[in-house]
């Protein structure tokens, strides 16, 4: 006489080895996908985090360099610094560039007195570097 499901399901001891393997599986899988998460999110966050601190240097540079003397008499070389007086953090570095224009903006060799500044911030590992642009005036004497 065949036995019924009831019996059947009263004489089974434990788990199967295969039940252990596949909860196994999908719990390995589960944590797999949980620390790619986690990866992504910590290696967005430094992106961020040098982004920001980039974006934040160039624009103190900014305002450094509008701050500093005016550079420059009546013939303007090509390009000038300001020595940016901040301090920077390690791996970041900081340059600022001063090109005389005219009343058309264009760049000249002559000091009509209004520079176009350009900061740059490059970090270690990145490609890209963050550039912002200021206007400076020589002031009146």
């Amino acid at each position: 006489m065949p036995k019924s499901l009831s019996t059947i399901a009263t004489t089974q001891y434990g788990i199967s080895l295969i039940e252990v393997l596949i909860a196994c599986s999908i719990l390995a899988a589960v944590g797999m996908a949980f620390l790619l998460g986690l990866t992504t999110s910590y290696k967005s966050l430094m992106m961020n985090d040098q982004s920001t601190t980039m974006e934040s240097l160039a624009k103190s540079a900014l305002e450094d360099a509008k701050t500093q003397v005016y550079i420059g008499d009546n013939k303007c070389p090509s390009h000038q610094e300001y020595q940016y007086r901040g301090q920077v953090p390690a791996g970041y570095t900081v340059s600022t560039n001063a090109t005389c224009i005219d009343e058309s903006g264009m760049e000249t060799a002559e000091d009509k007195g209004v520079q176009i500044v350009t900061v740059t911030v490059t970090y270690q590992g990145r490609e890209k570097p963050f550039q912002i642009s200021g206007y400076k005036l020589k002031s009146p004497d």
